[in-house]
C-alpha cells in the first residue's frame, strides 16, 4: 500500500496588523493538509516584502538578516 504525505512551509506578513507600515512575518506549515501559523517575532516594512518570492527586497543588513532567518 502507497502512502503520500505533503509538507509545505510559507512565509508571508499579515496586513491585518500593520503599524506604522510594519507587518509581522509569519510562517505557514502545512503538513498532510492540516496548517499551523507561526509568528517570526520580525517585522519588515511592506514596501520591503515580496509577495512572488516570498523574500525580503533589497540589499540592506535588516533585508539580509530577514532573508537569513528564512532560509
Amino acid at each position: 500500500m502507497k502512502t503520500s504525505h505533503t509538507f509545505t512551509i510559507l512565509f508571508w506578513i499579515n496586513k491585518s496588523r500593520i503599524i506604522s507600515g510594519q507587518a509581522e512575518l509569519f510562517a505557514r506549515i502545512t503538513v498532510n493538509g492540516k496548517r499551523t501559523n507561526i509568528g517570526l517575532k520580525r517585522k519588515i516594512n511592506i514596501r520591503n516584502w515580496d509577495n512572488k518570492a516570498k523574500k525580503a527586497i533589497g540589499n540592506c543588513a535588516k533585508a539580509r538578516e530577514i532573508n537569513n532567518h528564512i532560509n
